[in-house]
């Protein structure tokens, strides 16, 4: 659903058991052996939740025109009018919502794509540096509503937005016009007769 509501149509998802996440620089150590989560078998304590159970579901999005405030038509390329834009050094904010089920503590991550970065989160979210030819920003949330308790069947839902930009680098460079020099030669002819 966060996905859909702040960017567009998710065409592929994919989901998995990992055996660790990190967040905010800790790393947790996840298992799905059900044989190792009470004392009596080795476990440091008796919770069925520690260790907890980790997946990881990775999902590709096509981007949706009206997402972003452009007017969709049949010739538009959205995807590469966003990376004009944004190498046009262009900036776009979006808002979204992401959503946590009772008893479930989940952490959401956005890795922009190879041509962008993220270049500010709202309170609730951290910027984290990727690995990459340059290094980038990438965004993460983490959401706990393992407290939710019996009488409380709802969801946490938690607004974020997210601010891109060009990842500059030398093979896409971001347009830099200095100051005082002409951008752009606009002759108008208006013809009032």
């Amino acid at each position: 659903d966060a996905l859909e509501s702040g960017f567009g149509t998710v065409t592929s998802i994919s989901t998995e058991y990992v055996t660790s996440f990190t967040s905010g620089g800790q790393t947790t150590t996840c298992s799905t052996d059900s044989a190792t989560d009470a004392q009596a078998e080795g476990a440091s304590e008796n919770n069925v939740f520690e260790p907890p159970l980790c997946f990881q579901a990775t999902a590709s999005v096509d981007l949706l025109a009206s997402n972003f405030n452009l007017v969709g038509s049949d010739n538009l390329d959205l995807e590469r009018t966003y990376r004009g834009l944004l190498t046009m050094g262009a900036e776009v904010n979006t808002s979204f919502d992401l959503t946590t089920k009772p008893g479930h503590k989940a952490d959401f991550v956005i890795n922009p794509s190879a041509y962008s970065t993220v270049l500010g989160v709202d309170e609730n979210g951290t910027m984290v540096v990727r690995a990459g030819t340059p290094n980038f920003m990438a965004a993460e949330w983490s959401m706990d509503n393992l407290q939710a308790g019996e009488d409380n069947d709802n969801d946490l839902v938690q607004t974020v937005d997210l601010r891109m930009g060009h990842r500059n680098t030398t093979q896409s460079p971001t347009v830099y016009i200095e100051d005082g020099s002409k951008a752009i030669d606009l002759n108008l002819v208006v013809d009032l007769f």
